[in-house]
Order: C-alpha cells, then sequence, then structure tokens
C-alpha cells in the first residue's frame, strides 16, 4: 500500500511517532505527508521569553507571514506562546483570526531580575479599541488553558471573558472591573456549573497588598467555579506585607472551592509559614488557609521549605519544622475529610546549617499518622548547586531521608529525587505521573 492510499487519520497517528527533526524533513520533501507533519509541528508553537528579542521577533514576524501565505496553517495551532512585547494590533488580527482551533494560550512578561522583580505591563492599554473587543468576544472566550505570567496590570475584564477556561495561571497583578462594568453572557448563566477546574496564582514579590484576590474571588462567586486543583506560589515576604487583611483575602479566594478542592500546592522558593513570627497570627493563618481538614475533598498536598542559617531565618528551625508538622497532621482523615493519599515535599538545605535527621524525624513521624497515605514525594536541594561536593553531599542527604523514612516504615510508599537532575514536584509534575 502506498502512502496517498492511508487513511488520513493513520497518518497522522504515525507523525506522532515522529521526532520535531524528522517532522520537518517529512513536511518539506512529501506532499503526502506535508500536512500530518504540520499538524504536529505547530501544534505547540512558541516564542519564549529566554529567546534573544531580536531571534523571537523574526520568528513571530515569519509565523505571522506563513500565516498569511498557507491557508491551512493556522488550523493545527492549538498551543501558542507568544511574549508580550510581539503583541500589536496588526499581529493579533493576522495570527488569532487565522487559528481558530487554538485552546491553549500563554503570553509571557520579560523576565528581568535585579533587587526586585521587575514585570512587563499587559498590553493592553496600547492597543485599538477593536483589538480589545476582538481578544474579549472572539479569542479569550474559547480558551480552555490561559497563563499570563510575569505581567502587571492584567485588566480583570480578561478573566470575565474566559467562558470555556479550565486552567488559569497569572500573577495577583489583576486590575479591578471597571465600574461602569456589566455581566456578559456568562455571568447570566445562572445554574450552569464554571468550567475552570486550576488555578497557578503567583503573588509578586514587591507587591504589597492582595490586589488580585478581589477580582478573581469575586469571579469565583458570581460564576460559582468549584476548583479542583490550587498552586500559590511566591508568597516569600516579610510579615509586615502580609496582614491579616492578606489571609482574609486570600481566605475569600478559597471558600468557593473549599469543598471541592482535591489538591493544594505551597509553591515556590519558600512557604510563607516563616514570615509569621506572632503566634497568635499564625494560629489564624492557619485556621484560615493552613488547617487541611477544612477541605473536605482534599487528596494532594504539595509544600516547599528552606531551612536556612537561623540568623536568616524570622522564627527558630524548631518552629519551622513545627508548623510544617501541624499542617501535615491536619490532612489526617476526619468524618468530614478523606485524608490525604500523596504529599510532596520540595525541600531545600544550606549546606552545614545542621543536623537533618533532627529536621526529617518529625515530619516524617507526622506522615505516618496518614493512613491514608499511599505514596510519599521528596525533591532535595541543598546549596550551594556549585559546589564540588554536591554529589556526595546530596548523596548523603538522600541517605539520611531513607532511613528516617524505613524507621517509620515509609521509605516503600516514598520517591526521592536529588539536586538541578528533576524539576521540583508541582501540580503539573504530578499529574503527569496519574
Amino acid at each position: 500500500m502506498h502512502l496517498v492510499e492511508l487513511p488520513l487519520d493513520i497518518l497522522n497517528r504515525l507523525m506522532e511517532l515522529v521526532d520535531r527533526q524528522s517532522l520537518l524533513s517529512c513536511a518539506l520533501s512529501c506532499r503526502v505527508l506535508r500536512s500530518p507533519s504540520q499538524r504536529m509541528l505547530f501544534a505547540w508553537t512558541s516564542f519564549p521569553p529566554y529567546w534573544e528579542i531580536s531571534v523571537a521577533s523574526e520568528g513571530w514576524k515569519q509565523f505571522c507571514e506563513s500565516l498569511d501565505t498557507t491557508g491551512d496553517l493556522g488550523q493545527h495551532v492549538r498551543t501558542l506562546t507568544v511574549r508580550a512585547v510581539l503583541l500589536t494590533d496588526q499581529t493579533i488580527a493576522s495570527v488569532f483570526s487565522k487559528t481558530r482551533n487554538l485552546s491553549n494560550l500563554g503570553i509571557e512578561g520579560e523576565r528581568i531580575r535585579g533587587p526586585r522583580m521587575v514585570r512587563t505591563e499587559m498590553p493592553w492599554l496600547n492597543l485599538q479599541p477593536q483589538t480589545c473587543h476582538f481578544l474579549l468576544q472572539d479569542v479569550f472566550p474559547r480558551l480552555i488553558t490561559l497563563r499570563l505570567w510575569n505581567l502587571e496590570s492584567i485588566p480583570a475584564i480578561i478573566i470575565e471573558s474566559l467562558a470555556s477556561i479550565e486552567h488559569l495561571e497569572c500573577a495577583d497583578h489583576i486590575t479591578p472591573l471597571p465600574e461602569n462594568f456589566t455581566p456578559g453572557p456568562l455571568s447570566q448563566s445562572i445554574g450552569k456549573p464554571h468550567p475552570l477546574r486550576r488555578l497557578d496564582l503567583a503573588r509578586s514579590w514587591d507587591s504589597k497588598q492582595a490586589i488580585g484576590y478581589t477580582p478573581l474571588a469575586s469571579y469565583f462567586r458570581r460564576h460559582g467555579c468549584r476548583l479542583r486543583e490550587i498552586s500559590l506560589t511566591q508568597f516569600n515576604i516579610n510579615e509586615e506585607l502580609m496582614g491579616l487583611s492578606t489571609m482574609h483575602s486570600l481566605g475569600e479566594l478559597l471558600a468557593p472551592s473549599r469543598t471541592s478542592l482535591q489538591a493544594l500546592a505551597f509553591q515556590g522558593p519558600d512557604s510563607f509559614i516563616t514570615h509569621i513570627r506572632d503566634e497568635a497570627s499564625y494560629k489564624k493563618w492557619f485556621q484560615g488557609i493552613y488547617d487541611l481538614g477544612q477541605y473536605p475533598a482534599l487528596t494532594t498536598f504539595i509544600i516547599n521549605f528552606l531551612l536556612d542559617y537561623p540568623d536568616e531565618l524570622e522564627i527558630t528551625i524548631s518552629q519551622y519544622i513545627q508548623r510544617i508538622v501541624d499542617i501535615l497532621h491536619s490532612g489526617r482523615p476526619t468524618a468530614s475529610s478523606a485524608g490525604l493519599r500523596i504529599v510532596a515535599i520540595n525541600a531545600e538545605f544550606e549546606a552545614g546549617v545542621g543536623d537533618q535527621k533532627s529536621w526529617w524525624h518529625p515530619i516524617v513521624r507526622a506522615l505516618s499518622t496518614i493512613p491514608t497515605l499511599q505514596k510519599i514525594y521528596f525533591k532535595i536541594d541543598v546549596s550551594p548547586f556549585y559546589d564540588n561536593q554536591s554529589k556526595e553531599i546530596h548523596n548523603a542527604s538522600k541517605s539520611v531521608l531513607e532511613e528516617v523514612l524505613k524507621g517509620e516504615g515509609l521509605l516503600e510508599k516514598s520517591e526521592i529525587s536529588l539536586g538541578d537532575d528533576d524539576p521540583k514536584w508541582s501540580l503539573s509534575t504530578l499529574g503527569s505521573l496519574t
């Protein structure tokens, strides 16, 4: 049988087994394989922030020209990641009018690091009204996944337009709705369950108030959102900026999904429990946010912690460990909660800080009290990463943890990864295992 006689669905399946470089060769050399190869080549298209701007600009220009000259190319694009600086009235109209099957969109700002994290303004105010209307009425409503990363001043009206969204990633720089906002068709769909199931929210490093929680919380209440997965990242800021008003706002964000939440992650370089020195304030935080027993359907929990030199911490190491233990204890099954089945811990240590065994013992002992626990994932990073003895230090840390796990009968349930070899555990990496 010749290639031309094979059904298109068979050709498409065959191309799924071909590597990217070979796909390009197939598209250029064989007429029959051109469309199936393009389908795979352009299904995921990215112009990421780590490219030199000149390279990204040239690639984006060629991509726009290809869509204009090749009539059926745009239909293959399912996922598109683009730098915010590349979006103009002309390119938005050119690209999004031809990628009608686009369901996953990422708009990323520039990753500029310095004394403070600097984010890119959302390219909204610079767009013509007709372009904004096109995005709100035609593009955003059909998206299943939207990633707005390293961006400031995200208009809440964008969030309101996400009629089909299942997974939203954004920072908390969300501006309030305009005073003259009137609910659209989505807001009027009373009684219909909202499709949003997962939220990844990153707090800005220099944010001084919970400016993003209020628009999101209002949106969740108005549309009856019942999320199943929530990941909260980069809450590593001091107690002064993490006041009880912030806790209240974050609690409002979580409240509509308390009964439906199945997976919760406190991500980032450090869980923000370390930055609340006052025990009375911490108890309020615990009751409002950290008490896992208030999420009856919760089965998966991820937490990051960083054990630094004592003078770098705002509380003692023993207080730090005890707070982690308290959180894990709250994940035990009760009459109103199912109990945790999966726990992932991303642990970072400063080499030579202290006795790791004394840190792991109470944490592992707390895990052993959760009878429903089926799997525990650990990721251990020991700084400095550039040390010539890094491998030996990491292996020694692994041996210590394995000894503690074995003593509590949890070694067979555990999986340990080290250093930079594997990514940190997150909702995405855990999801890839299921």
